[in-house]
């Protein structure tokens, strides 16, 4: 799971209250929102953390096949 560190639906605190399956890892991109947007202030660019989402998802894929 991808997850921006400023989402209001699922940031650090409340995605630590969730009863996620062991088989669940969580990849924090930080300053993201929902949509895993940083503010321009972080040094982030949205393109950056839309990379970073897809190389995540394409590890873990590849790791269980």
């Amino acid at each position: 799971m991808v997850q921006g560190s400023r989402d209001a639906m699922g940031d650090h605190s409340t995605v630590q209250g969730y009863d996620l399956s062991k088989n669940i890892q969580l990849h924090w991109l930080e300053d993201g929102n929902h949509d895993l947007k940083p503010r321009v202030k972080s040094g982030f660019t949205h393109e950056q953390h839309l990379l970073e989402a897809a190389e995540t998802v394409t590890t873990f894929i590849k790791s269980r096949i």
